[in-house]
């Protein structure tokens, strides 16, 4: 493996990490800097989609929705698997997102 792969996989678990961290702070606008403007973000749960949003300003608007509904996040990034080949990657990276929330007056 050359150092120029290596230097790029890392790169992208810093981005990676660096999602993860601004989620559990909430700071989505600064969230949205690491996404190009035609982005596409989709959301499975198993096998089923329950989220398909294309576009970073759509993106801002679908995170701040979500942000005012919960108290705190915990996120804990895993295994990191990525291919590169050339300008282009890859991969699966496993994450667990926990989500505080308040409901009816009770923290959930």
């Amino acid at each position: 493996m050359s150092l120029e792969i290596l230097q790029a996989k890392s790169e992208l678990r810093d981005l990676i990490d660096s999602y993860a961290t601004l989620t559990d702070a909430k700071k989505v606008s600064e969230q949205m800097l690491l996404f190009t403007p035609d982005t596409r973000f989709k959301v499975y749960f198993g096998d089923q989609l329950v989220s398909d949003v294309t576009g970073t300003k759509q993106l801002e608007e679908e995170f701040n929705g979500h942000v005012a509904l919960v108290k705190r996040y915990f996120t804990a990034n895993a295994q990191h698997v990525v291919q590169v080949d050339g300008d282009s990657a890859t991969g699966v990276v496993f994450s667990q997102m926990k989500m505080v929330r308040d409901e009816e007056g009770k923290t959930c």
